[in-house]
């Protein structure tokens, strides 16, 4: 086998690009990594019957079609009731904005409080997810939301910043 070794690979021209199309990256490295923030507050009421998209979704075209995703979100919650009552928030990341990826356990994380007693409460969730089905067209992966309480008004990035951040994993 043959070696070739250089200090730098620079194109023939100015704005010229240096292009590999046999190169194929070993198994598990990243290919791409998106990322987008929100600060839109949601207004989540006292209580949804299904999950509420977040403002917080991205938009991933794959550079393989054998790839796994890893997608990763993290956003602020902020309870406001005025007497002892119990609360719950479930969080999801769903593709294309039909299919839950989730699984059979209803979601992937969440908080639970029972007999909250205090006018305001936050706290910070965040959740990860693989999702493993092969496309090779444009995907949006977006977090949603679904919560349940006594009493009281949810809001999600009442004061802050939502971030969701898809990984490309070569297959």
């Amino acid at each position: 086998m043959s070696k070739i070794y250089v200090d730098e690979i620079a194109p023939k021209t100015a704005g010229g690009s240096i292009t590999a199309p046999e190169l194929a990256l070993p198994s598990g490295s990243v290919l791409q990594v998106v990322m987008e923030t929100d600060n839109h507050y949601v207004s989540g009421g006292t209580s949804s019957t299904t999950f509420i998209p977040s403002g917080c979704f991205v938009d991933i075209t794959p550079r393989s079609s054998n790839s796994t995703f890893l997608i990763q979100f993290n956003t602020g919650v902020c309870y406001q009731d005025s007497g002892s009552t119990n609360f719950y928030h479930l969080f999801t990341v769903y593709r294309d904005g039909t299919t839950a990826l989730h699984g059979s356990a209803g979601e992937l994380t969440g908080h639970y409080v029972n007999g909250a007693t205090y006018n305001d409460f936050g706290y910070s969730c965040a959740g990860q997810v693989k999702d493993s089905f092969v496309h090779d067209t444009a995907t949006t992966y977006r977090y949603e939301i679904y919560h349940r309480t006594t009493a009281g008004n949810v809001f999600y990035d009442l004061e802050g910043q939502s971030a969701i951040t898809v990984m490309e994993i070569a297959g």
